[in-house]
């Protein structure tokens, strides 16, 4: 399961003393599509959900992209069979602006057996000294490089954490707060073909799925085959097809 969870202050700050919202993203069925069951809670709100986020495609992605997804599905359900939606901003008057200095967002990975919870991301959300309602934002991810989110506006008159957190994603993603970007296709990479059996090249793979596949084969003791014209390594059509099946 991943879980989110959202701070007052600074990353290194971030305790259960000043967390504010926090959502759960487990697996309502696991597999290459995959559908996710999702619960929010909003302190001073409560608990929402628990919903379902239908049909996404694993290992795609940014995980900031499922997150802004799930959250948005969390916020603002739609009858079954309906796409997430982003919800426009209501800007407020400029003297009601409600704003927080410094958000952070934590990402990390809770096994289903035993307590190796694994951090994958951060993002940590400052405002302007300068400008109301203007925030810019870095977020380090396991399989990208940092980044850098550049100023925009987000002017409430009621300011909720985890609405932030998803406007911020969303700028990141790119450039606007008000709608999601399209949703991700599956990303298959070509096949080579060698006496009947079929491999996949591991640089022929984008991120994340390069590194998560270079991992999860790593865990089952497995080694890929390496070769002047591959020299990054490929492994069995097989085995990548498990992982895009089972992978967590």
């Amino acid at each position: 399961m991943l879980r989110l969870t959202v701070h007052n202050g600074l990353p290194a700050q971030a305790s259960r003393f000043n967390r504010t919202d926090w959502l759960d993203i487990g697996y309502d069925e696991l597999n290459t599509i995959a559908d996710y069951k999702l619960v929010l809670f909003q302190t001073g709100i409560g608990a929402c959900g628990p919903v379902i986020l239908k049909g996404y495609p694993r290992w795609s992605a940014s995980l900031w992209d499922l997150v802004a997804r799930s959250i948005c599905v969390a916020l603002w359900p739609q009858p079954a069979g309906q796409p997430e939606v982003v919800m426009p901003v209501e800007h407020a008057d400029a003297k009601r602006i409600a704003f927080a200095d410094h958000t952070t967002a934590i990402l990390e990975h809770l096994p289903a057996r035993g307590s190796a919870t694994r951090q994958l991301s951060t993002m940590h959300i400052a405002h302007s000294a300068k400008a109301r309602g203007v925030y810019g934002a870095s977020v380090d991810e396991d399989t990208y490089e940092r980044r850098t989110v550049a100023p925009f506006l987000f002017a409430p008159a009621v300011l909720h954490p985890i609405e932030l957190v998803l406007r911020t994603a969303l700028f990141m993603l790119h450039g606007s707060i008000d709608t999601l970007p399209a949703r991700p296709s599956l990303s298959v990479p070509p096949l080579d073909e060698e006496a009947g059996a079929k491999f996949v090249r591991l640089s022929r793979l984008a991120e994340p799925q390069r590194t998560g596949l270079v991992r999860w084969i790593r865990t089952q003791g497995w080694r890929p085959q390496v070769d002047p014209k591959y020299p990054a390594g490929r492994v069995p059509e097989a085995w990548y097809a498990q992982f895009m099946r089972t992978a967590i």
